[in-house]
């Protein structure tokens, strides 16, 4: 795999997100993936290609549309998606079409139009009705990872039609991953049922920047902390199986971390300009939790038990504190120097180990043992205190890790 920074400051700050930016670092990559500010655009201008490609094709090349929920594109949700595209395939398709009919037992979305049309009764009268016409072909098709096994089925490339574009839309959460990490076998699975033995198929994956959990960057071969120090604006190029051999097995995906737009900084400025870092995906940046800090000065002495927790090619040394008058407490920060290792340290670490004093998950570690219970006792009862919030964050998607992998 190769990394490359390509990152592109914009001379002016936009209205809203622009996707052609990021697709001119690779016109044609197997996947883009974009995270940033809520409310920018991101969804609407992807969806927008995606008719853009369908009009122009002459109803030949459609959408896919995954959420990893089928409820979030059910009901409401699924007649509201493209409403606010309805000026543009109206200009799109020079009036042939003047909204989009939804069924939900696809769920699929069509191009449709209005028409009146006079009706002649058997009494003689005539009346003017209204008539919808459906295109016969569908814009766009909706899949979801939690019901991934009943979309096995169809073949979604013919002759007539086939799907050139998927939107992964919010695949990022904050909550939990459909069987933990193994998420994205899913994902994959529903994107090899579209693309069967083509090429010609481009993947988008958005979201907003609520998490830097995310197993998705595991499985793309994306590294947490390159992810963690870009900005927005900045976008990068990862490019796997490059081959002199096999120049066709080459695979591009374009990462972006989308700046900031002018329309929703007004709204931003005037409603969430609070000093929280839980609003900081609103602005483009990693939303974090208000994660307790160091509450107070602690000597070596004072601390009775060491642990360490490897995360996203981190370590972190947690320190069990007892001081007198005080309640006992842990404190978690980075250890900048290396883990030396010695028999009796207790390591938490993601990867499978076949040392004795290694441990994947900090709820079940395998063997029974007393300070294993007062260790999560510690986080049960809100005692763990952290060196900054993004180690707090950091620490506690591990643990969100080990509650979905358990």
């Amino acid at each position: 795999m190769k990394f490359k920074n390509v990152f592109k400051k914009a001379e002016k700050q936009t209205e809203w997100w622009e996707l052609d930016t990021m697709r001119s670092v690779c016109p044609h990559a197997s996947y883009y993936v974009a995270m940033g500010q809520r409310s920018n655009g991101k969804t609407h201008a992807v969806l927008a290609k995606m008719l853009d490609n369908f009009i122009k094709s002459k109803y030949k090349e459609q959408g896919a549309y995954i959420r990893r929920n089928e409820e979030d594109m059910m009901g409401k949700k699924g007649r509201q998606l493209l409403a606010n595209h309805i000026d543009y395939l109206k200009k799109l398709s020079k009036g042939e079409w003047d909204h989009f009919k939804f069924s939900a037992s696809g769920p699929i979305w069509y191009l449709a139009k209005w028409e009146e049309v006079e009706v002649k009764h058997r009494d003689g009268e005539i009346t003017t009705e209204k008539k919808e016409t459906i295109c016969p072909t569908p814009f766009l098709f909706g899949f979801s990872i939690n019901t991934m096994e009943s979309d096995k089925g169809p073949n979604y490339a013919s002759e007539d039609a086939r799907i050139t574009m998927t939107l992964f839309d919010e695949f990022i959460t904050r909550r939990f991953y459909i069987d933990g990490d193994q998420e994205p076998v899913f994902y994959f699975n529903i994107l090899s049922t579209i693309i069967r033995n083509r090429t010609d198929v481009e993947n988008y994956m958005i979201s907003n920047t609520v998490s830097q959990y995310c197993p998705y960057f595991e499985f793309l071969g994306i590294k947490p902390n390159n992810v963690a120090r870009m900005r927005p604006g900045q976008i990068d190029l990862y490019t796997y199986g490059e081959s002199q051999d096999n120049p066709e097995g080459t695979q591009h995906l374009v990462l972006e971390i989308t700046p900031t737009t002018e329309k929703v900084n007004a709204t931003n400025e005037k409603y969430f300009a609070f000093d929280n870092p839980r609003l900081q995906m609103f602005k483009g940046f990693w939303e974090m939790d208000n994660w307790q800090l160091l509450p107070s000065k602690y000597e070596d002495k004072d601390v009775v038990l060491k642990y360490y927790i490897k995360w996203n090619d981190n370590l972190y040394t947690a320190e069990i504190i007892e001081q007198e008058g005080n309640k006992i407490w842990t404190y978690i920060h980075k250890k900048t120097t290396p883990l030396r290792e010695e028999e009796d340290d207790i390591i938490f670490c993601k990867e499978a180990s076949l040392k004795d004093n290694y441990y994947q998950s900090i709820y079940k570690p395998g063997v029974k043992a007393k300070v294993f219970d007062f260790i999560v006792q510690q986080f049960n009862t809100n005692a763990v205190y952290y060196q900054n919030l993004y180690t707090g964050e950091e620490i506690n998607n591990y643990l969100k890790w080990c509650k979905e992998n358990k």
